[in-house]
């Protein structure tokens, strides 16, 4: 499939009509098959981030359902790269935030992926669509 980048959205497209009596395309599954997954995800916009550790950056993307979700966190650390979900800083009581037993911040997700797979298809997506200099707007 071809990348059609216009501005600063980038999307993989399939192409065709959509099913007008399901109002969705004629090859839209409940689950997308991995070969799909890249095609249906958009990056509306990727802000790079520099010198705050292992974070490169953080994108916002646009489901095939039509959900935009802002603040997806993209990570590298020791040749590994990942994304997560938009989460927030836990606090106590008193607003103050809670750490670990290593001083680190501790976050939680208001959503998640219902399974480890959809989360990795999703970050290879995602990490596709960004492409390999991540510190820079997308191609």
């Amino acid at each position: 499939m071809p990348d059609l980048y216009n501005g600063n959205r980038r999307s993989w497209q399939s192409g065709g009509d959509l099913d007008k009596a399901n109002n969705r395309h004629p090859e839209a599954t409940a689950t997308p098959t991995k070969s799909q997954d890249r095609r249906r995800l958009e990056l509306l916009s990727w802000d790079p981030v520099t010198g705050s550790g292992a974070l490169l950056g953080r994108a916002k993307v646009r489901l095939p359902i039509g959900l935009e979700i802002d603040g997806v966190a993209v990570f590298e650390k020791d040749g590994r790269r990942w994304a997560t979900l938009p989460a927030e800083v836990i606090r106590d009581r008193d607003g103050q935030t809670i750490k670990d037993e290593r001083g680190k911040a501790r976050y939680r997700s208001m959503m998640r992926w219902s399974s480890r797979d959809l989360q990795d298809r999703f970050a290879a997506a995602l990490l596709a669509l960004i492409g390999d200099d991540d510190r820079e707007e997308p191609r």
